[in-house]
C-alpha cells in the first residue's frame, strides 16, 4: 500500500473542464485542464488541455490530443464523424478539425489574428448540414495577453520611458482599457475556406451560441442580451434581454432559465419577454449547470460550506430531488443526455477523485468514467469534514488521518492554511492532492501525519458575516484564534500529539502562518508559500491596502493607513512580529509573481530576519511558477519532497537530506 508522486502528478493532469455529448448519446468528449506550465505559456492561457473520448456505455477512454497541444472547446459535427476544437498543434492558436479518434484533418483558421490568445474561451458550433461552423473570438487577445501587454513596461528593456497614470493603485481587472477587449463572430465555409464576421463588441463576451434549424441563423447569447443572427448579412434581432442561465431550443423557439436569488424561471421567450411555465423556489439559492433537452428537469447544484450538493429540479412539479449530500463536490462540467433525460456530471469527494457520473431521472447515480481508477485509493489518507467551535463560531474543517490511523493514536499533526482569505478548502480531492504550493495533504497523510485544514472566519460558502469577522483589522487575529482552537480540538479529542505539531500556507494563508509563529510557539515547524509578509512595505508598492480591498475585510479600516496610519499595521503584518518568531520556517517563493502584476514576495525578508535572530530557516524558489499556477512536474515533486522532508525533520528528528540546501533555487 504505497501512494508514490507520480500517482499524484497524474492525477493533477485530470482537472474536468469541459463534458460535451456526441449526437447519438453514446459518447462524450472530456477536457482536462493542468495549468502547470511555465509562466511564460501560463500567462498566455496555456492550460495542458487534452480532449479525451468517453465511451457512454462502459467507461472506456481513449486520450485523443496530447497536453501539449492545449486542445479545448470541442464541438461534434452533426453526423458525429469530426469534431472541431481550438488546438495549438501548429504553434500557435487556431481551429482544427479531426476525425474522432484524434487524426487532424484540416485547420479551419490559419494565423487571423495577431493577438496571444485570440480563442479564449471560444465557442464552436456546427451548421446543421455539416458545411459550416460558427464560432467566437477575441482578436485583441485573452485577458492574460492584454494584461501582459498592460505590464509590459515592467519587463520592457532599459533605457525606455515608463510613465504610471494616475489609475495605477487600482486593481489589475480594472486597470486594463476596455478599448482593449473585442468579442467577435465568424462563421466558416470548411470547403472554400470563406469567412464572415458578422459581430463586434467591445463590452460583452459570448455565453452561448447556436445555429436555429434553417441552417440560415444563429441565436447568440452576447452578455445578458439574446440575440437572433442572419448568418449572411449578420442583421441582429434582439429576442430577450436580462439574467440568462441556460438556454434550450425547440425548432425556432427559444426557452431560457433564469435566476433571482433563490427563485428560478423556466419559460419560451416571447415578444421580448419570458412567458414563465414553471417556477421553483431553490432555499439558499443554487446555481443551475444543465437542463434537459425535453424541458422537464434541471440539474443544479447547492453550495454549503466545503460542499457542493447536487440535485434535480422537476420544471413540471417544481419539486427538487436531492442526489449528492454533504461531504462531497458536483461539479462543472455537466450536460444531458437527449434519448433518455439522464444529467451527465463530475463528482469528487475527499478521498474520491473527479469522475463522470450518470444521474437517471429518478435520481439514481450511476458511474460512467474510471480516469482515475489506476490510483490505490487504499494508500490515500481516511478524509472526513469535522467542526468545532471557536468564539461561538461553528468552524468547518477537513481532517486527513493517516490511512492506518487507529481511534486513540496520537499523531503528528498539522494545519494547512488556505488563501484568500476568502477562498475555503473544499470536500474535492484536488484540494488535498495540489502540490502547487498548497496541502499535499493525502502525501502527508500516507507518511504518518495528521492534516487539519480549517475554514476559518473570512472564509466563502459560510455567510456574510461569518466573511466580515476579518474586518476591523481583524485579518489574520481571527482566522489565527480559529486555527488554535482547530488544533485544541484534536489534542482534546486524542488525535493531534501536542508536542508534534506543524503549520503550513499559501497564498494568504502562508502570511497567516508566520502571523501565527509570531503569537505562539506551540508549532515545531512552519512553512510559508507565495505571498507577502511585510504588509505596510507590499501595501505601499503596490498602491492600495490589501485588509481594505473588500467590504467583508474593511468594517472600521481606514483604506489609507499605508499612508496615515502605519502603526495600525501591527495588527496585519506579520513582519512586526519577526522578534516574537521562534519557530523553524522554510520559506518558498516564485518567480513569476514579480513578473505579472509586479507585486512581487517579502519571502526573502522574512528568511533574513528569521535568520537574523537565530531561527533554522530556508528558502525555496522556483523561478518559473506562478503563485497556486505555473508549478510543473518537476516543481511540485520538489515540493513534495521538500514539504515531507522538512515535517520530518522538524517534528521527528529526522536528518535534513543533503540536496536539501544544495540546491534551494530549483528549476530553470
Amino acid at each position: 500500500m504505497t501512494l508514490t508522486i507520480d500517482d499524484l502528478l497524474r492525477a493533477h493532469y485530470l482537472e474536468f473542464r469541459e463534458l460535451v455529448v456526441s449526437p447519438d448519446d453514446r459518447e462524450a468528449l472530456v477536457v482536462f485542464r493542468n495549468y502547470d506550465m511555465p509562466h511564460e505559456d501560463y500567462s498566455e492561457d496555456q492550460m495542458n488541455r487534452s480532449i479525451w473520448r468517453l465511451d457512454l456505455s462502459n467507461g472506456s477512454h481513449v486520450q485523443l490530443t496530447a497536453p501539449e497541444e492545449d486542445s479545448r472547446s470541442p464541438a461534434w459535427s452533426p453526423d458525429g464523424s469530426r469534431i472541431a476544437h481550438v488546438s495549438r498543434r501548429s504553434g500557435r492558436d487556431e481551429i482544427w478539425v479531426m476525425d474522432r479518434d484524434g487524426n487532424p484533418l484540416q485547420q479551419v483558421t490559419d494565423a487571423d489574428h495577431p493577438a496571444r490568445g485570440p480563442y479564449q474561451d471560444c465557442i464552436i458550433c456546427w451548421s446543421p448540414n455539416g458545411r459550416r461552423i460558427a464560432h467566437t473570438a477575441v482578436p485583441n487577445g485573452g485577458i492574460y495577453a492584454v494584461s501582459m501587454r498592460t505590464f509590459a513596461w515592467r519587463d520592457a528593456e532599459e533605457g525606455h520611458v515608463h510613465v504610471l497614470g494616475p489609475d495605477c493603485g487600482e486593481p489589475i481587472s480594472t486597470r486594463i482599457p476596455q478599448e482593449s477587449f473585442e468579442s467577435a463572430l465568424f462563421t466558416r465555409d470548411l470547403a472554400s475556406g470563406e469567412s464572415r464576421r458578422l459581430l463586434d463588441d467591445k463590452k460583452r463576451t459570448f455565453r452561448f451560441l447556436a445555429w436555429l434549424p434553417d441552417g440560415e441563423r444563429l441565436v447568440a447569447l452576447l452578455g445578458d442580451d439574446l440575440l437572433k443572427i442572419d448568418a449572411k448579412s449578420g442583421e441582429q434581432r434582439a429576442l430577450y434581454s436580462g439574467g440568462v442561465a441556460s438556454i434550450s431550443l425547440s425548432g425556432s423557439d427559444v426557452h431560457i432559465v433564469r435566476q433571482t436569488g433563490s427563485r428560478i424561471e423556466v419559460g419560451r421567450v416571447s415578444d421580448g419577454s419570458l412567458v414563465v411555465q414553471a417556477s421553483i423556489d431553490v432555499p439558499g439559492g443554487g446555481e443551475t449547470m444543465a437542463w434537459a433537452p425535453d424541458r422537464t428537469s434541471i440539474f443544479g447544484r447547492l453550495r454549503v460550506g466545503a460542499s457542493y450538493m447536487a440535485g434535480l429540479l422537476d420544471c413540471v412539479t417544481s419539486s427538487i430531488t436531492q442526489i449528492i449530500d454533504k461531504g462531497r463536490f458536483a461539479s462543472g462540467p455537466a450536460a444531458y443526455l437527449r434519448g433518455e433525460n439522464s444529467a451527465l456530471f463530475v463528482c469528487s469527494g475527499p478521498t474520491e477523485p473527479a469522475e463522470v457520473w450518470k444521474c437517471s431521472p429518478d435520481g439514481a447515480l450511476t458511474r460512467i468514467s474510471g480516469f482515475n481508477d489506476q490510483m490505490d485509493r487504499s494508500a490515500l489518507g481516511q478524509a472526513s469534514l469535522i467542526s468545532y467551535e471557536s468564539d461561538g463560531w461553528s468552524i468547518e474543517s477537513l481532517l486527513v488521518l493517516p490511512p492506518d490511523y487507529q481511534p486513540g493514536q496520537r499523531q503528528p499533526t498539522l494545519a494547512f492554511l488556505h488563501g484568500g482569505p476568502e477562498s475555503c478548502v473544499y470536500a474535492r480531492f484536488l484540494d488535498l492532492i495540489s502540490a502547487r504550493g498548497e496541502s499535499a495533504a493525502h502525501w502527508l497523510a500516507a507518511h504518518g501525519y495528521a492534516v487539519l485544514l480549517p475554514n476559518f472566519r473570512g472564509s466563502s460558502g459560510y455567510g456574510p458575516e461569518f466573511e466580515s469577522e476579518i474586518g476591523d483589522y481583524r485579518l489574520l487575529s481571527t482566522p489565527f484564534a480559529d486555527v488554535m482552537a482547530g488544533i485544541d480540538h484534536l489534542v482534546a479529542e486524542g488525535i493531534a500529539d501536542p508536542s508534534q505539531l506543524g503549520v503550513y500556507g499559501s497564498s494568504f494563508g502562508a502570511a497567516l502562518t508566520a502571523w501565527t509563529i509570531g503569537h505562539t510557539d506551540r508549532f515545531k515547524a512552519a512553512v510559508a508559500s507565495v505571498w507577502r509578509y511585510d504588509a505596510l512595505a507590499d501595501d505601499r508598492r503596490i498602491g492600495s491596502a490589501f485588509h481594505a480591498l473588500r467590504p467583508s475585510r474593511l468594517g472600521k479600516a481606514d483604506p489609507n493607513d499605508l499612508w496615515f496610519h502605519p502603526e495600525r499595521y501591527q495588527a496585519i503584518s506579520p513582519l512586526d512580529h519577526l522578534s516574537s518568531m521562534k519557530t523553524p520556517m522554510l520559506v518558498i517563493d516564485t518567480g513569476a509573481e514579480w513578473k505579472l502584476g509586479g507585486i512581487g514576495s517579502s519571502g526573502r525578508a522574512l528568511f533574513h530576519g528569521l535568520r537574523a535572530f537565530g531561527i533554522e530557516t530556508y528558502y525555496a524558489y522556483y523561478p518559473r511558477a506562478y503563485h497556486n499556477g505555473g508549478w510543473n512536474d518537476e516543481y511540485k515533486r520538489d515540493y513534495y519532497q521538500r514539504l515531507l522532508a522538512w515535517f520530518d525533520h522538524c517534528l521527528k528528528g529526522t536528518p535534513l537530506p543533503d540536496w536539501f540546501s544544495a540546491d534551494q533555487h530549483r528549476g530553470a
